[in-house]
């Protein structure tokens, strides 16, 4: 196996450095050019990342999303961009999940940032339309279209965009897909879910109609419906579905590769390592349609690898950047989340985090630290190589200002990383190869 630092095949096609969830707090530019990981994505063709933060001087207010308030605010100065750019960076995702945390205003000045630093990116725009179609990287090996969508249960739908109708302007905002859910349950189950409902009055009968489809019950807003055992099926949206593989084989008139980026939290019951098998459903349509290859983020955790008819499907990319303990500034609400008094500055809001968050979870897990930069040569319709360079990003470090910036694992630690990526790759019979501190996928 070679162990070069990019594929060493002399054929043509395009090579991708793709990497996962960016939160950029602080600068990169004070780290050395001849750094390992920066001689990486600058010397492919096309360097990707999910940018999660937003980037603007705070002129817009903080959004307040439920279940939200534990989580950083999403914000940056806007020359952060030019720090992305500076260490390779040429193509971003924004359909994730801080994109809408200072609301429409923070996206569009995210948006001007990084237009500012010839960084192009999908996902996010001033309808649904913009937010979901393609968008283009001229390279010297090929043109490059990338579709950026999300999925999250906890997202709101305000965030999502939409498109003008009969006068009405359209809402500005991502390319948030949904899904379509449909719970069975017994019917000792829904008889229990119903005696709740009516005890405790959560579905108060509007002249008796909400309460009494024979076999359905709402509870807590999800529909319940009787079947022979409990089980939950879900799918992203026909129409959403249709509108993403509609962008995929736009771009594929246009452009000589498509990326397709997805952002989503969402796991089976085994865990936050594993993708559920609607996230599976929907990589292998996406590749279907004309994608070349699928980058998943958004779980702050590496999930397993797929190889779909000679292309790859990245589950999870992990963490890239993770800078998201330096943040300058904590929102009113943050703050009140914690019961932090008027004196409060940021580092209580982190400290008070830190101390409520078991260090099992994130952003305090050894996973959130450790990660790869997937490098793989797409020529014709397929991948030919593809290589996989463990990275860390600071755990076990005790100060916040030393932590979060991407470094090349040692022997140890890109021994380990392989081998568990090799774990949880086993269920679509990925095999990995080992040697010289990189991974490399068998094709």
């Amino acid at each position: 196996m070679s162990t070069s630092i990019l594929p060493t095949s002399e054929e043509n096609g395009l090579v991708v450095a793709a990497v996962g969830d960016s939160m950029i707090s602080r600068r990169l530019s004070v780290h050395r050019e001849s750094d390992p990981v920066v001689e990486l994505l600058r010397r492919a063709d096309v360097a990707f990342t999910n940018c999660e933060i937003t980037f603007h001087h705070y002129e817009s207010y903080p959004m307040v999303r439920t279940s939200k308030g534990a989580e950083t605010m999403m914000c940056a100065e806007p020359l952060m961009a030019g720090e992305l750019a500076r260490i390779g960076i040429d193509l971003v995702s924004l359909s994730n999940s801080h994109a809408l945390d200072f609301g429409p205003p923070g996206m569009f000045s995210t948006m001007k940032a990084l237009e500012e630093s010839n960084i192009v990116f999908a996902g996010v725009g001033r309808d649904l339309d913009e937010a979901g179609e393609p968008k283009y990287l001229e390279t010297e090996n090929g043109r490059i279209a990338l579709v950026s969508a999300c999925y999250d249960p906890f997202h709101q739908a305000w965030e999502r965009a939409s498109n003008s109708n009969a006068g009405v302007p359209a809402r500005p905002g991502m390319n948030l897909l949904r899904i379509d859910a449909e719970i069975t349950v017994t019917k000792d189950m829904l008889d229990t879910l119903r005696n709740i409902t009516r005890q405790a009055g959560l579905n108060p009968p509007a002249g008796k109609k909400s309460e009494e489809k024979e076999g359905e019950l709402v509870f807590l807003g999800q529909k319940f419906k009787l079947g022979d055992k409990p089980n939950l099926h879900r799918s992203i949206k026909k129409k959403d579905l249709d509108e993403t593989l509609l962008s995929i084989k736009d771009a594929k008139k246009s452009a000589d590769f498509v990326l397709l980026s997805l952002h989503s939290h969402a796991s089976d019951a085994r865990g936050l390592e594993y993708p559920p098998n609607f996230i599976c459903e929907y990589a292998r349509a996406c590749l279907d349609a004309g994608a070349d290859a699928f980058l998943g983020h958004g779980p702050h955790i590496l999930r397993g690898i797929e190889i779909y008819k000679k292309k790859p499907i990245f589950y999870s990319l992990g963490n890239f950047i993770a800078q998201n303990q330096t943040v300058k500034k904590v929102t009113y609400d943050q703050y009140e989340w914690f019961e932090l008094g008027e004196n409060a500055r940021p580092s209580d809001f982190y400290n008070a985090r830190s101390g409520r968050i078991p260090p099992s979870e994130p952003p305090y897990a050894q996973w959130w630290f450790e990660s790869v930069i997937a490098v793989f040569r797409i020529a014709g319709s397929t991948v030919t190589e593809c290589k996989l360079h463990p990275i860390t990003l600071g755990f076990g470090k005790k100060h916040a200002a030393h932590i979060g910036y991407p470094e090349k694992a040692d022997p140890t630690q890109a021994k380990r990383i392989i081998e568990h990526l090799t774990k949880i790759s086993a269920q679509w019979n990925t095999k990995i190869l080992f040697s010289e501190r990189i991974g490399e996928v068998l094709l």
